[in-house]
């Protein structure tokens, strides 16, 4: 894996680095959008165990490349797209993607889609330093698909889940797919609770207090 990546693993006890993510997660290395600014975006809870689970699985089956992640925590995500707000990231994923190629019509915002950013940069963000050309792409994004409208989105991209999307495009049931990830969203720190590799004195106390991290 390459060492440009978003790494973790700086610090120990479940505290979390200037990417957002659980330093406790040494083992996770995620693309950033400052390293790959044609790609798709996926902005997710880097705090939660069981969804970074699932952005791992979903760099593992992007073999082309075309995905990249970044924690809502992250401060850039503020920076780039202010219009998507702490509390509608916390709520569900978004994935948004790329800009229009120039002289190309943008895609108007649909239902449940967030319309153009605006932001405001300069200044030295995770990973690297912030160049022009990276913010102009992230705050040009014309679409942000939320919650399950995402993930929908995010399996037609990878071929070996094109079956899963196919269900998930059947007419008439998004309604049950947004019931079922909103649910699985307000869950997701209790999935991510797994005994002993609860991250200590991090997400694990916050939701459930100190006193229950030895529960199962």
């Amino acid at each position: 894996m390459s060492s440009s990546h978003v790494e973790t693993g700086a610090k120990v006890g479940g505290q979390e680095n200037e990417s957002g993510l659980l330093t406790s997660r040494s083992d996770l290395r995620f693309p950033h959008p400052s390293e790959r600014p044609d790609t798709i975006v996926v902005i997710f809870d880097g705090r939660c165990k069981f969804c970074t689970q699932q952005v791992r699985l979903l760099q593992r089956l992007d073999r082309r490349q075309r995905l990249s992640f970044v924690s809502l925590h992250d401060p850039c995500v503020a920076r780039w797209w202010p219009h998507l707000t702490y509390e509608r990231l916390m709520q569900e994923i978004y994935v948004l993607p790329p800009a229009p190629r120039e002289g190309a019509a943008a895609t108007p915002a649909g239902p449940g889609s967030a319309g153009p950013s605006s932001a405001s940069g300069g200044e030295a963000e995770a990973v690297g330093v912030e160049s022009d050309g990276v913010l102009a792409k992230m705050a040009g994004r014309q679409r942000a698909y939320p919650g399950a409208e995402g993930a929908r989105y995010l399996l037609w991209q990878l071929v070996w889940l094109w079956p899963v999307a196919a269900v998930m495009s059947v007419p008439g049931s998004m309604p049950l797919w947004r019931a079922l990830y909103r649910w699985v969203a307000r869950q997701r720190y209790r999935f991510g609770k797994l005994g002993p590799e609860c991250d200590p004195g991090g997400t694990c106390d916050l939701h459930f207090g100190p006193k229950k991290m030895g529960e199962k």
